[in-house]
């Protein structure tokens, strides 16, 4: 007992009843320290430092304390410091209570032990367990770093923390949550280090050497957001499985199941929400390499709100053959979707939803493929959605391009309307506005961004030429000519052709050869002499009658070209400017029936609608020509993907974690009451 400082030292060890100074500090070499009585400095601090080991009973220090054992333990009873307070045990530290402005506590090959602590910051790192038995209360942050199990039967409180900080981290092979731990308004982040990663839930089995919080530990949590990683580092992941879940929106506003490299996150139960709260899967420093839904994120009455699927592979949803037969796929690019839903819908599915949410995010590099559970293609079921709005990124192509897209189910709009079949797939806030559609992204078989080439019993991708060429139709019987001289302009058959590389048609006795691509038109006319020129550019070929012609015909792009006459006077001005062979018998024979026939007939009825018809035809077949050839060179445009769009989980300015859409955006997304079921398209 001293009234200035303290010091007591031994080579081999100290052993003291009690210990009083301005200042208190006792050093062993070798061997230990052993006060049976309280450790007291009235003005300064007090440290105790023994080799092999520190026991002690209540050490009071004005200012900071400082235990250590570098190859021993430390065992003592209150331990409170004005200032800064360390104790280490190499073997293992037991303490019954702490207060200290700033507290650590350590131990390098054993365990850790600690009753109830008061500090500003808290610190508890060991090889094997950490056991907290009784209450923390922090002001700023708590953090545990256990090689083994940590578990607390008391609360873990930290009341001033800065919100979007991480104010309680849990980092252990496995972990019991037996009492309350809460961050009011930061966040919390537990972290599964054992080779068998974390199971979440109810209802599954976990793994060997996993960590498991039950659906109970779950409901000990309060905080503004939770965060359970499983691995290491992102870059040696390890699994995540969901089991039956429960989230309140009031405890929990929002759930981040991360892990890294080698990692898959698998949601084999169904997540339910109170309140929309947002969930999402991998974040912007660890994504899995792939995500598999086989239960449910939210249900139709108790739905999330935000919802992120971000995963460094693929996007796999649906039962669990589903899953396996698309994972199992050789080449996804050609997994038939419609055939692996049937064969693999089961009893009780039809209707079944996957996934229920607000604004909903899926960011993945591979395949995004899902089961559909409706009644046909474009009556497409499993995900109810609602789209982005606000600071939310688009529901697709965020940041990458995926390979292929091939969901099913409905869109709710800003407005709070439920789209289905091909109106959820032109939702707006789908793609970014950046980025152009694609004919392999699909939401109910229909292009997404576009709604067009919807297929509803076809789900594997469809051909680069969408819309096949129409089909030629056969040529009409010639018309009975109505006199036994050549037939006139209104009763000679018209000729069509698609696609050949010539036609021909012919009058009285001269001839007329063209080359094109599509069906034409005939002239008709009594009698035609001298030159003329047409301008068709490929499209179409003409042919003309009459009693007598003479001259020549030139097509000015090449569509047709060829001459005409009778075998009466002659004809002039062909190729070769040659000259005919009839007779002038003849000749006259043909002037007088030219003469007969100076009035064009009038066409009949039936004439005139199957003319009507044909340029019908012609018409739509055009149509069809250029809507082929539009959504081909659409469907070859290069695909155009900001790599810098904004994540649903953006950091604040204090370097957190923070949810965007809490609030009113969440329920203004996405209606509270069970969505009505939507009424089969025609």
């Amino acid at each position: 007992n001293a009234g200035g400082a303290l010091k007591a030292s031994g080579a081999t060890g100290v052993r003291l009843a009690s210990a009083k100074g301005a200042s208190v500090e006792s050093n062993a070499s070798t061997g230990a320290i052993n006060v049976t009585g309280a450790v007291t400095s009235t003005s300064a601090g007090v440290t105790l430092s023994g080799r092999d080991g520190v026991t002690s009973g209540a050490v009071d220090a004005a200012t900071a304390a400082t235990i250590n054992a570098a190859q021993g333990a430390v065992t003592a009873a209150a331990v409170n410091a004005g200032g800064a307070l360390n104790l280490n045990g190499s073997t293992g530290v037991s303490v019954s209570s702490l207060k200290g402005t700033d507290v650590s506590v350590g131990s390098s090959a054993g365990n850790a032990s600690v009753g109830a602590v008061t500090a500003r910051t808290l610190a508890v790192s060991a090889a094997k367990d950490i056991t907290l038995s009784g209450a923390v209360a922090a002001e700023r942050s708590a953090s545990f770093s256990a090689g083994g199990r940590f578990a607390n039967t008391a609360a873990v409180r930290v009341t001033g923390a800065t919100a979007g900080s991480s104010a309680i981290e849990i980092r252990a092979a496995d972990a019991e949550v037996g009492a309350e731990l809460a961050a009011r308004g930061a966040g919390l982040t537990v972290t599964a280090t054992g080779a068998g990663g974390v199971v979440v839930g109810d209802g599954v089995s976990a793994p060997s050497a996993a960590m498991q919080l039950s659906n109970a530990e779950v409901q000990r949590i309060d905080a503004g957001s939770v965060a359970v990683r499983s691995g290491t580092s992102a870059a040696e992941g390890r699994d995540v499985v969901v089991g039956d879940l429960s989230l309140d929106r009031a405890k929990i506003p929002q759930l981040v199941l991360a892990t890294g490299k080698g990692g898959q996150v698998r949601v084999a139960g169904v997540v339910r929400g109170t309140g929309a709260p947002a969930v999402s899967i991998g974040d912007s420093s660890a994504r899995p390499e792939g995500i598999e839904i086989t239960g449910a994120l939210g249900a139709n009455d108790a739905p999330l709100g935000t919802v992120q699927l971000r995963s460094g592979g693929d996007i796999l949803i649906g039962t669990q053959g589903f899953v396996e037969a698309a994972r199992a796929a050789t080449d996804k690019t050609t997994f038939d979707v419609q055939s692996a839903s049937v064969s693999n819908a089961g009893t009780g599915n039809t209707g079944r939803l996957f996934l229920v949410g607000g604004a909903t995010a899926f960011d993945a590099p591979g395949f995004i493929l899902q089961q559909n559970t409706g009644t046909s293609g474009n009556n497409g079921d499993g995900l109810r959605i609602g789209v982005a709005a606000g600071e939310v990124s688009a529901t697709f192509a965020n940041g990458v391009a995926p390979r292929r897209i091939a969901v099913f189910g409905s869109v709710v709009d800003a407005d709070g309307k439920v789209l289905t079949s091909s109106s959820a797939a032109v939702a707006k806030g789908l793609l970014p506005a950046n980025v152009t559609a694609n004919e392999v992204w699909r939401l109910n078989t229909c292009i997404i961004g576009t709604g067009a080439a919807c297929a509803a019993t076809n789900l594997l991708p469809p051909p680069t030429q969408l819309v096949q060429p129409p089909v030629a139709p056969p040529p009409p019987p010639p018309a009975t000519p109505s006199t036994p001289a050549s037939p006139t302009a209104s009763t000679a058959p018209r000729a069509t052709s698609t696609g050949s590389s010539g036609s021909s048609s012919s009058g009285s006795s001269g001839s007329s050869s063209s080359s094109g691509s599509s069906s034409g038109s005939s002239n008709s006319g009594s009698s035609s002499s001298g030159s003329s020129s047409s301008s068709n550019s490929g499209s179409s070929s003409s042919s003309s009658s009459g009693s007598s012609s003479s001259g020549s015909s030139s097509g000015s792009s090449g569509s047709s070209s060829g001459s005409s006459g009778s075998d009466g006077s002659g004809s002039s001005g062909g190729a070769d400017g040659g000259s005919g062979s009839s007779s002038d018998e003849q000749g006259a024979a043909e002037e007088e029936s030219a003469a007969e026939e100076t009035q064009e007939q009038e066409p009949t009825e039936e004439e005139e609608q199957a003319a009507s018809e044909e340029e019908a035809t012609e018409e739509a077949a055009a149509q069809i020509a250029d809507a082929g050839t539009q959504q081909e060179e659409e469907s070859l445009k290069p695909l155009e993907v900001d790599a810098g769009s904004r994540d649903l989980l953006r950091p604040d300015t204090d370097g957190g974690i923070r949810e965007p859409g809490v609030g009113s955006a969440n329920e203004d997304l996405w209606p509270q009451e069970p969505l009505p079921t939507p009424p089969p398209s025609p």
